[in-house]
């Protein structure tokens, strides 16, 4: 039989099943006893070379081309955005005391720490898999994003809703007009960087959701991106954020009244606390090994029942061991007879299995007729079971290009 060689998919190379070389084999030694024993002397020698040869485990893996590039170019666009940001936030916070400035400026601190940290975890993912990680590092971006999400949660929440309080308690004065209308300005200016940096971010969910064949709203709910999703809610939160300080700001200005500035600071807070709270819940979600979804998982189920050689599907199991990138697994009952009637339709190496049947039927002793008989019906069942794994699992590889992991057992 003709298969592809293992380390070149262009170079056939001629195999024969176990039964065949059995057949042989026992035409040489002339009795099974004979056979066993010459195999457990080989054996022994190729133990003891073995011994003295020392290796160490390596693992060979293609790093998928779009896996580093995911969520990279919205998470460093935010990093740069979000730097310039807290700056001018920092001096308009300097010149006026506001609390809305403050809260601001603590937001946009805070996202470019944790830019900086799902930046991180981006460029980790994108290591190779070793022996430690066989599928591996795609999920860092999943710990370095919860991360993130908990920062938000505290140094943007925590602070901005507990700074509110305390100035709706004892308000303070804050700056004159000229300095608040500045402060203003430098909102704005912080608004429209921050809306620049949204645009990017949902450019990149879009582009990731039409490659997935989801819609924006799925792909940012279910989808298996932390980076571009964390990057697009943040932003959001962020120009409103913007929206909502300017807004408090003028209010200051044209009533002289620092309440505005409590609510706003406060309102800001919340509005972090809402991302933050979404995107702890998606990471852990992903983090805990989120299925592939009802809809693709029945796509798959529909795609290998299409099949004539399968009789039924067993224990189908699909998980996300990173963005874009699934394992799936399944047991399945092929149907022993279709597979028989392929390989005749085929009409390759059937002369193979003739001399096989023909050297079983020269055999003086009738139990190794039988015994050379069941060898090589096995022998072939096996061989025809294993090249019919290999066509699923490309056929589902092609089907659904974020599975890269394939296991498939018979049942």
């Amino acid at each position: 039989m003709l298969k592809p060689d293992p380390r070149d998919n262009d170079r056939l190379i001629r195999v024969y099943p176990s039964s065949w070389a059995m057949v042989r084999a026992l035409e040489v030694w002339g009795s099974r006893e004979a056979l066993q024993a010459e195999l457990e002397r080989k054996h022994a020698i190729r133990t003891r070379r073995l011994a003295k040869v020392r290796r160490g485990p390596r693992f060979f893996m293609m790093r998928p081309a779009e896996t580093a590039a995911v969520g990279q170019r919205a998470v460093m666009t935010a990093l740069m955005a979000n730097a310039a940001i807290t700056l001018a936030k920092l001096f308009a916070f300097a010149a006026t005391g506001s609390g809305t400035v403050l809260a601001e400026t603590l937001h946009s601190l805070g996202d470019t720490t944790n830019q900086a940290l799902v930046a991180f975890g981006v460029s980790r993912s994108s290591k190779l898999a070793d022996a430690q990680h066989p599928y591996g590092y795609q999920a860092e971006q999943y710990v370095w994003s919860l991360v993130s999400a908990v920062g938000i949660m505290f140094l943007g929440c925590a602070v901005s809703v507990g700074h509110g309080m305390q100035a709706l308690i004892h308000p303070q004065p804050l700056g004159d007009k000229a300095s608040l209308i500045g402060a203003t300005c430098v909102i704005g200016f912080a608004g429209v960087l921050e809306a620049y940096s949204f645009l990017v971010a949902l450019h990149e969910v879009r582009r990731e959701a039409s490659k997935s064949g989801s819609s924006v709203f799925d792909y940012v709910k279910h989808g298996s991106d932390p980076v571009n999703v964390g990057v697009l809610l943040e932003d959001g939160a962020a120009v409103l954020g913007a929206g909502v300080a300017a807004t408090c700001l003028g209010l200051c200005v044209a009533t002289d009244s620092s309440v505005f500035d409590a609510l706003g600071s406060i309102s800001i807070g919340l509005s972090l606390g809402g991302v933050s709270f979404a995107l702890i819940a998606k990471n852990r979600r992903l983090l805990l090994g989120q299925s592939m979804g009802k809809r693709k998982v029945n796509a798959l189920r529909t795609l290998l029942e299409s099949e004539r050689s399968v009789r039924g599907i067993h224990d189908l199991k699909t998980v996300t061991v990173g963005p874009g990138i699934s394992r799936f697994k399944a047991e399945v009952h092929f149907d022993s007879t279709q597979l028989a009637l392929f390989y005749l339709k085929e009409g390759a190496n059937q002369q193979q299995l003739v001399d096989s049947y023909k050297s079983a039927a020269a055999a003086t002793d009738c139990n190794i007729q039988l015994q050379l008989l069941f060898l090589a019906t096995s022998s072939l069942q096996g061989m025809l079971i294993a090249a019919e794994i290999d066509r699923l699992e490309t056929l589902i590889i092609t089907r659904f290009p974020e599975i890269r992991h394939v296991d498939i057992e018979p049942f």
